[in-house]
């Protein structure tokens, strides 16, 4: 998500990213992404840091530029995904945009990739998501907007 609203910003009105890999420079000094250099590459290798950062979303954004909505959702336990990559990314939208959308981060505290959710808390993650993603789109789904009243 974060490469496709940097390289194409006014193609989105609202985006969310969920534990995102943003930074493809130094992806690899948090583990345990080590383990994904033969995937993506690697910065310390001259051959491959142009490509690396011809699409980082974190190494493309852009000043002056109006990004659309964006909720990057990030987990502090995350033991595949450091939040660090998606606190970094959405420091450098808020700092950069010329929109007026809001960019906004959450961190889940206790909870990492994925699991150590129960049902309520992933419920309860998708309604913030989808209801942010109505907000922006100015429309809203009575069963949400219950939902998230609970």
């Amino acid at each position: 998500m974060g490469a496709m609203m940097t390289q194409a910003p006014e193609l989105f009105r609202v985006a969310v990213g969920k534990v995102g890999l943003y930074d493809m420079i130094r992806f690899q000094m948090f583990p345990p992404a080590e383990l994904w250099v033969d995937e993506y590459g690697s910065s310390e290798s001259p051959e491959q840091v142009g490509y690396l950062l011809g699409y980082s979303p974190y190494h493309q954004v852009i000043p002056g530029v109006s990004y659309p909505a964006f909720l990057g959702l990030t987990a502090k336990a995350d033991t595949r995904v450091s939040w660090i990559h998606t606190a970094k990314f959405v420091a450098a939208l808020q700092g950069a945009t010329a929109g007026s959308e809001p960019v906004l981060f959450h961190i889940e505290q206790k909870a990492g990739h994925g699991q150590g959710k129960g049902r309520s808390d992933r419920v309860k993650e998708d309604v913030m998501m989808f209801r942010f993603i109505e907000s922006r789109l100015g429309v809203g789904s009575p069963a949400v907007k219950n939902a998230a009243q609970r």
